[in-house]
């Protein structure tokens, strides 16, 4: 074989990502995380769980920051696409934005990586890998929502408001509640807040 033959050949060799070695690592990263916390953490345990190799584990992801960070973003994006289908149902105003309240709380209850990250648990997240992703994901929302009142205030669903404003309100006020509930701060159950709530938006936003 040619000298040139064989560097080109070395050159197409290159390391195999496989998935299912990326999905037991991603299994055994929030088994860890959920039990012991980022913090706690080391990539070795990860990869000693996962059954991978130390190597293919940094193939995969280059710091544990990076991996956490992933899980997050996957949870995440699951919510959004859900949320987004939410919204762009053909129903009144009111009643997406209600919907949308309960899908964030029911979310974030039932996925204990999510709701350490807003129960603001110090020993099971990474403040600073987490808060990025949570604040995409508000800025992401807002936008979805501004496009939901749009499209109410076109039918004539909803009186003339400040629809970028009113988003914003609206999402932060929502993530308020979700993260208080989420902390066992609130004074108020989410039911009784989220009645409230509701007769507050059909008031407000009455045509």
């Amino acid at each position: 074989m040619e000298p040139s033959t064989v560097k080109a050949s070395k050159r197409r060799r290159r390391p195999a990502f496989s998935g299912d070695s990326r999905d037991s690592i991603l299994e055994a990263a929030r088994a860890r995380f959920l039990r012991f916390g980022p913090r706690k953490t080391t990539m070795e345990e990860v990869a000693r769980d996962s059954s991978c190799s130390r190597a293919t584990v940094y193939l995969h992801f280059s710091s544990k920051e990076l991996l956490y960070a992933r899980l997050l973003e996957e949870e995440v994006e699951s919510f959004l696409l859900k949320a987004q289908k939410l919204l762009a149902r053909d129903d009144e105003a009111v009643d997406k934005l209600l919907g949308l309240s309960r899908l964030w709380l029911w979310t974030y209850r039932r996925n204990p990586l999510l709701a350490s990250v807003l129960a603001a648990d110090r020993e099971l997240t990474l403040p600073q890998v987490a808060d990025p992703i949570l604040l995409d994901q508000e800025q992401r929302l807002i936008s979805h929502v501004e496009h939901a009142l749009n499209d109410a205030l076109e039918k004539q669903q909803i009186r003339r408001v400040a629809t970028d404003h009113m988003a914003v309100f609206l999402v932060q006020s929502l993530g308020h509640l979700v993260e208080r509930d989420l902390q066992e701060r609130t004074t108020l159950p989410f039911k009784v807040a989220i009645e409230l709530f509701e007769e507050l938006l059909r008031e407000g936003l009455a045509a």
